[in-house]
């Protein structure tokens, strides 16, 4: 018995000074945990793949503006759904023509905020692209490029451009991303404009019915030309061409009574232009072939006045507004008064243009410097080439004339076209000459297969644009979602306010101006105004049912660096102790 209690009592006084030695204890306690660390522990945890981290890829398209209910459009439904479906950190992407990124990795009270303040644009959908941007966001995120987080599409699907959102989310699913569709497009009736073309002299407008046969009627009005009423019957599905003379300005043409998206119910288109281009024709033997030729379009008026009686070359018409391009044309030079080249010599000094053509007697005339080659001598037959491309001899042929001046260029003259002789005798050249420009045109018409090819009045239209500084009319007038780019800063007028900058964006219906000049931009996107079409994927959610469930996975956690963690803070609070113990 004494023995026993004897060996109790030394066992209790061991585990006694066991518990009391803390500094012991913390020293097995480090070590413990350091040998545990060196085993790379690992174990498995339930988490929630979607809590971190969520991408709205919001669908702001023309066709999300139509009418769902009373004051609540696509776009308002699809920032309701968005709101309540925030999780993590949020980003937000618009899928437009060129999608955007308007916010990334920021609060959901942040999010909130950005969402309140999106506005329907006047583009194309593009949700392909706008998905492998999301995809590449959360990419970013995870760890070894492994996501974790909620990609949200929240669309009507009636995607326009890109790639197919369902082949792209069948993509970002197999590198274990989830994506979720939300379709909240509802079928409605709409009228709305599709498509134009547009020249010099007419224009045409395409209305496209998307339901019932009815009739419609429409407002034409121009800032010049006044306005008038339209009415056109719509077969139901059918388009109905609207064509009108082309006028100057700004013209607008617009639908009378509203439907279900009102974005398409009014389109604007410019011509800047003046509505007549004024020419004279100073000739003794009249050119019919480029008289008819220049005034083949309707856009211009050619005064032909026959040496020695000239009109004023400042005023040229009633109007008083001057000629835009004085021709000079196989003109007795006889009859010339002393004072009218000197007239012309000034109107071109101070910008107008001044062309002068063909005429065996040329090599006699003075023109006191308008004259963009030295003429020698008139040669009999060749071809003629074309030896640079611009807006006015691009595809033009201009075959062969039997006469032509053997001439050389001027130093500052750039030839664009040139015989087929062994000096390469220039045929079309242009010169500039103080603010006007000087051209050289040496074919001789009577005489050439060129004025009755159709690259006749191309040439002479062209060049006539070319010379008053006319664009293609079609530059003017612009799709939605079309991007323009610039070498150096503009200041730019929008319907949104004014920007500066190299680029901008035409996601905005109206009326732009950019150089003094009114570009028009209009949606024209058939499938953007299809209303009755269906979502183009199988998967989507019903946006009134949608919530962004929990998505439960498995992943390891390594416990290394816990146990690293750990045995520091140990070592560190034996430190302390042996410190507050007074061992050094």
């Amino acid at each position: 018995f004494l023995m026993h209690e004897k060996g109790t009592r030394q066992k209790s006084t061991f585990f006694q000074r066991f518990i009391t030695n803390l500094l012991f204890l913390l020293q097995l306690l480090a070590l413990g945990a350091l040998a545990f660390a060196t085993t790379l522990p690992i174990i498995s945890m339930t988490y929630d793949s979607t809590g971190e981290h969520t991408v709205i890829v919001l669908d702001v398209s023309n066709s999300m503006n139509t009418e769902v209910s009373a004051g609540q459009t696509r776009l308002d439904k699809a920032k309701n759904i968005a709101e309540n479906n925030l999780k993590g950190q949020v980003s937000i992407i618009l899928a437009e023509t060129v999608p955007l990124l308007v916010l990334e990795d920021e609060s959901t009270s942040q999010a909130k905020s950005v969402l309140a303040q999106l506005t329907p644009k006047h583009t194309s959908t593009n949700i392909g692209d706008a998905m492998i941007l999301a995809g590449d966001l959360l990419s970013a995120k995870g760890d070894n490029n492994k996501a974790s987080g909620r990609i949200l599409v929240i669309s009507d699907f009636v995607w326009t451009d890109g790639a197919d959102p369902e082949v792209m989310k069948q993509v970002l699913e197999a590198r274990g991303m989830v994506v979720d569709f939300v379709n909240i497009g509802k079928a409605k009736e709409n009228v709305g404009f599709v498509d134009f073309k547009i020249d010099t002299t007419e224009t045409t407008v395409f209305l496209k019915n998307y339901g019932r046969e009815k009739t419609v009627s429409l407002l034409l009005k121009n800032e010049m030309e006044g306005q008038k009423t339209i009415t056109r019957t719509l077969l139901e599905e059918g388009i109905e061409p609207i064509t009108f003379p082309t006028m100057g300005g700004i013209t607008r043409l617009e639908l009378k009574d509203d439907d279900a998206l009102t974005d398409d119910n009014a389109v604007y288109l410019s011509n800047p232009k003046k509505t007549k281009i004024r020419i004279l024709m100073m000739t003794n033997k009249p050119n019919k072939f480029m008289v008819n030729a220049l005034t083949a379009l309707g856009d211009t008026e050619v005064t032909v006045a026959e040496p020695p009686i000239v009109p004023d070359i400042d005023s040229g018409s009633e109007e008083g507004e001057g000629f835009d391009i004085i021709i000079y044309s196989e003109v007795d030079h006889k009859k010339i008064l002393p004072g009218t080249m000197k007239e012309i010599k000034q109107a071109v000094e101070q910008g107008t243009p001044f062309i002068v053509t063909f005429q065996e007697s040329l090599n006699q005339i003075d023109f006191d410097g308008l004259l963009a080659i030295s003429p020698d001598i008139v040669h009999e037959g060749a071809g003629v080439k074309t030896v640079i491309q611009n807006q006015f001899t691009k595809d033009v042929d201009f075959g062969t004339t039997e006469k032509y001046y053997k001439a050389k260029a001027d130093n500052t003259s750039l030839v664009l076209a040139v015989a087929n002789d062994e000096q390469e005798s220039p045929i079309v050249a242009i010169k500039q000459f103080k603010d006007g420009k000087i051209v050289y045109y040496g074919m001789d018409d009577l005489k050439s297969s060129f004025k009755n090819s159709p690259g006749y009045p191309i040439f002479w239209n062209g060049l006539k644009n070319f010379l008053i500084g006319v664009d293609d009319i079609t530059n003017f007038n612009h799709r939605g979602g079309t991007v323009l780019t610039f070498e150096m800063d503009k200041h730019i007028e929008t319907p949104y306010g004014v920007v500066q900058g190299k680029r901008v964006v035409l996601d905005t219906n109206g009326i732009y101006l950019i150089d003094g000049k009114q570009h028009t931009v209009n949606t024209w996107n058939e499938k953007e105004s299809n209303t009755l079409a269906e979502a183009a994927v199988n998967e989507a959610k019903k946006g009134d049912t949608y919530r962004a469930e929990e998505v439960l996975r498995e992943r390891e956690v390594s416990l290394e660096m816990i146990l690293l963690i750990i045995a520091s803070v140990i070592i560190a609070a034996e430190l302390l102790y042996t410190k507050f113990r007074g061992d050094f």
